[in-house]
């Protein structure tokens, strides 16, 4: 049996004084499962909403692609470089462009990675940025992620929070063209990220 799921954007929600009953984790990977959001548009679950994600164009991709090669490169051997696959995080399950989790492949064959074993998340975002900088940073900083990595493609600079805290990130550095931001893995240029001119 396949549901369909259709997607509504905020301007189209109806105006209502009624509570919105939020998905839990478990009940929204229920869903996936039975095909509810095959039609084409990418979700995922944000403070238990359903949220569509966003097309990536050349640029996402090329620093998508070199972020994923520089933190391969780098990460220790018993981390693993995920792409695009979901965090389970309480009451949300992002899918970062890029994670680096503790673990091997095997130990997440029957369940996503969690917040406990990610060491950085990474989103490359052009017109995602206010979702990117605003709820996935509160989400990511709230879950105790030590870094969250954004690569603001409209500014052309690497934005890498630290210090969780239950409010956000304490800290941020930001590199542009011709910069270093310090990761967990070594300095990253943000040359070596940001699509050429």
């Amino acid at each position: 049996m396949v549901l369909a799921a259709q997607i509504v954007k905020e301007e189209e929600r109806p105006k209502t004084d009624s509570p919105i009953r939020r998905l839990r984790v478990q009940d929204y990977d229920a869903l996936v499962r039975m095909g509810a959001f095959d039609d084409g548009a990418g979700v995922e679950l944000l403070d238990g909403f359903v949220v569509e994600k966003m097309s990536k164009n050349p640029g996402h991709e090329y620093s998508k692609d070199e972020l994923i090669e520089w933190l391969r490169d780098r990460a220790p051997r018993d981390c693993k470089v995920r792409s695009e696959g979901p965090l389970a995080l309480g009451m949300s399950e992002p899918e970062p462009d890029v994670m680096v989790v503790r673990g091997a492949n095997r130990d997440f064959h029957k369940r996503h990675p969690n917040a406990g074993e990610a060491i950085l998340v990474a989103e490359v975002s052009d017109s995602t940025l206010e979702r990117d900088q605003q709820w996935k940073q509160r989400l990511y900083a709230e879950a105790g992620i030590p870094v969250y990595l954004l690569v603001n493609l409209p500014v052309g600079q690497i934005e890498l929070y630290s210090q969780p805290t239950a409010r956000g990130y304490a800290n941020i550095a930001i590199a542009r063209k011709g910069q270093n931001v310090e990761t967990p893995f070594g300095p990253l240029e943000a040359d070596r990220i940001l699509p050429p001119e």
